[in-house]
């Protein structure tokens, strides 16, 4: 599938575990997947599975999103705890970069510590200002969530001006009032796909899908090969 992928996180609302996901991923032929650890708890589940690092082994490209809820990246217990699990999965399968939240790190200096490939998700609380000076300060890629560029902040036309040659990947959601992530189909946002088109990354589904709804899948799927991709 060209350049399309998707990310476990599109799974939250179904009640199935990470290995019914990632075969789900495999069913659609997905390629590239993006591993989504909301917690500690479940990198740590993940990370301890023979099994599950086999089954992911099976993608041609591999992103972990490391966990965010209530985690601040510095020198500390848990920064060390979730590292030491990513390293234990990267022992057993080619990893291509690990996915941090701008707004759950504390301490940059700490990033440039780690011994693998990362990248940095542009903010949901901190400022499109705060975020484009760490990310010019300190070189860093970067991730674009296109939900988070333009539901707090409309910032996505300065992010793609400023910093599309360090795109690693395009998260795509689109967002409806009280909802969080949604479907970019669900969410009529479609004409954000356009200003994707000179992206040269991934463009990783993420927007949370009803249990269940292969066909709005099918649909995420189509909307982005028809808006970006088929007209270049």
């Amino acid at each position: 599938m060209r350049n399309i992928a998707i990310s476990t996180a599109a799974f939250c609302l179904w009640d199935i575990g990470p290995e019914r996901k990632l075969q789900i991923c495999k069913d659609f032929g997905f390629e590239h997947v993006v591993i989504a650890f909301s917690t500690l708890k479940m990198l740590k589940q993940f990370s301890s599975s023979d099994k599950l690092c086999q089954q992911l082994s099976s993608f041609k490209a591999i992103s972990i999103h490391a966990p965010w809820r209530g985690i601040k990246y510095k020198n500390n217990k848990a920064t060390k705890e979730i590292v030491d699990c990513l390293n234990l999965i990267m022992d057993k399968v080619s990893i291509s970069t690990v996915i941090f939240h701008f707004d759950c790190i504390e301490d940059f200096q700490w990033l440039k510590t780690c011994q693998f490939d990362y990248c940095i998700k542009n903010p949901a609380r901190h400022s499109w200002d705060e975020f484009n000076t760490a990310i010019e300060q300190h070189g860093f890629d970067s991730v674009l969530d296109i939900n988070r560029a333009t539901r707090f902040e409309d910032y996505m036309d300065q992010y793609l001006q400023k910093h599309s040659n360090s795109l690693k990947a395009v998260h795509v959601s689109g967002y409806m009032e009280d909802l969080g992530r949604t479907p970019i189909v669900e969410s009529g946002q479609q004409f954000l796909l356009d200003k994707l088109k000179p992206v040269d990354a991934p463009m990783i589904i993420e927007g949370l899908f009803s249990p269940g709804d292969f066909q709005s899948i099918r649909d995420e799927i189509q909307v982005i090969q028809e808006r970006i991709y088929c007209a270049k």
